[in-house]
């Protein structure tokens, strides 16, 4: 049986993915999962390459040293991405569902100690 999340994706046609059962962050978490996907989406496979690095923490002239490529190109591609205000949405989005996972795991040891 799929689930009530993939029936409203395919029947709204919505990409980026849908979030349901989270109560009142389920808006949230839709709108910033779906800008996350509409953003990514224009990246060139090269700025994928380049964001998929920085994710991972390396500095930009490591990224043009492992890619072969200018530094400059880096920096450039850096600008392009929107990486700032990308990796910032992202690390909320994140934020978001740790606070919600931690919330979840927290009740259920309240709820163990209970009994």
């Amino acid at each position: 049986m799929r689930s009530t999340a993939i029936e409203t994706a395919k029947k709204t046609d919505t990409l980026g993915g849908v979030f349901n059962g989270f109560g009142q962050l389920d808006e949230v978490l839709n709108g910033i999962a779906r800008l996350l996907w509409f953003h990514r989406s224009r990246w060139t496979l090269a700025q994928r390459k380049i964001a998929d690095l920085l994710r991972r923490g390396m500095p930009q002239s490591e990224v043009a040293e492992q890619l072969e490529i200018k530094r400059q190109v880096v920096s450039k591609q850096v600008s392009a991405l929107g990486w700032s205000p990308y990796i910032g949405a992202e690390s909320a989005w994140r934020i978001i569902l740790q606070n919600y996972a931690d919330s979840l795991i927290g009740a259920k040891n309240d709820l163990s100690q209970a009994r």
